[in-house]
């Protein structure tokens, strides 16, 4: 009988022996790969700002070549996210012929972020014309460069714009 609990005692103290090294290795492996993962993490953090700030100063320096086409920003905005997004507002500022378009497009046509914006700005001014109000005037065009990209197009009630009560009865008015 003391031999079966001397074997069982020994067998648990093995037991429990190799359970405590195999929790403080696997605890040790945590904490190296939390390491690792961390040191990733700060490494692809870094990477995706230097990556941001390209595409940043790749519009930055696309704004220039859009006045060439008849938009002129006049402000833009930055929300540092994971993807940053830029807004940038844009204003009306020549009609081009299709000619004229044509020949800036051709002499920027490796410029992506030219292209993309150029296709934004054209596609959002063509829509224009089709809007009719008699108390709101077209002020500007707002694209936010983030994935997928969206456009606004904001209006600014007209100085004496008539505002229409919608509860009034036909006695009031």
């Amino acid at each position: 009988m003391k031999d079966l609990k001397q074997k069982l005692k020994d067998g648990l103290s093995s037991i429990s022996k190799t359970a405590a090294e195999t929790s403080e290795g696997a605890f040790g492996k945590i904490k190296e790969g939390a390491g690792k993962l961390g040191t990733m993490s700060s490494n692809l953090g870094d990477s995706a700002m230097d990556k941001a700030a390209d595409v940043i100063n790749d519009l930055i320096a696309t704004l220039p070549l859009l006045e060439e086409a008849g938009y002129e920003a006049k402000e833009f905005t930055i929300q540092v996210a994971f993807p940053p997004v830029i807004t940038i507002h844009f204003c009306k500022i020549a009609n081009l012929d299709a000619d004229s378009l044509a020949e800036i497009k051709e002499k920027h046509q490796g410029k992506k972020m030219f292209k993309l914006l150029l296709k934004t700005l054209t596609t959002a001014n063509a829509l224009l014309p089709k809007i009719k109000s008699d108390i709101f005037d077209f002020d500007e065009i707002i694209v936010d460069v983030t994935v997928p990209p969206s456009v606004q197009l904001r209006y600014l009630r007209r100085a004496g714009g008539e505002v229409i009560d919608l509860l009034a009865t036909d006695e009031e008015e």
